[in-house]
């Protein structure tokens, strides 16, 4: 999606522009090949946020997140480690409502969602809320998703995801919720740099 923006940014400003149809082949190769290119910004006044969830420990699970600019700055990021987990893409779709609310508390109105849960990814895309537990986190999602004024959903590959994945084992492991608006630790902001 962002290719096709910037190719209609470089026809806009006189530069040669990717036709419509390589730009369609070229996204669908990305896909194929396990998502999107890790580091595409969003444009201006849209924000990107990563989730992912996962195991913090032998009986702890960590849902984390990271909310960045159109220039790649971390402008706020989360993290809650709790006992249990209950299975990869349920807790993919408990982290992932967790974000969401985080980020219309924090005033966020414009995201670009990613994780690396592709199957939560493909039925978020469809509104597929199917008669499981998962299927009452998707329609929480689905529901919390109103309250933005644009949201797309993106599948990154784990290379793509490394901030949101290694916020997981941010230590000290405490079963509590931390978020950091505006005092970034030096640690994630390194780990950041990774991904942009």
């Amino acid at each position: 999606m962002w290719e096709c923006w910037n190719a209609r940014n470089r026809f806009v400003l006189a530069a040669r522009a990717m036709s419509f149809y390589q730009q369609l082949l070229s996204s669908s190769d990305a896909v194929a090949n396990g998502g999107g290119p890790r580091g595409v910004p969003p444009s201006a006044g849209v924000f990107k946020l990563n989730f992912d969830a996962g195991r913090a420990g032998d009986e702890e699970r960590g849902w984390e997140f990271v909310i960045r600019d159109h220039l790649g700055d971390i402008v706020l990021a989360g993290v809650k480690q709790d006992q249990g987990f209950q299975g990869a893409e349920l807790e993919e779709a408990r982290e992932c409502l967790f974000a969401l609310r985080k980020a219309v508390l924090h005033g966020f109105t414009r995201l670009v969602v990613e994780g690396d849960c592709i199957s939560l990814i493909d039925r978020l895309k469809a509104k597929e809320k199917p008669s499981s537990a998962i299927g009452f986190f998707i329609s929480d999602i689905l529901l919390v998703s109103t309250s933005f004024e644009f949201i797309s959903w993106a599948f990154v590959r784990r290379e793509g995801n490394s901030v949101a994945h290694a916020i997981i084992h941010f230590q000290p492991i405490n079963l509590m919720e931390r978020i950091w608006e505006y005092e970034i630790p030096d640690s994630i902001i390194e780990l950041a740099t990774k991904d942009v």
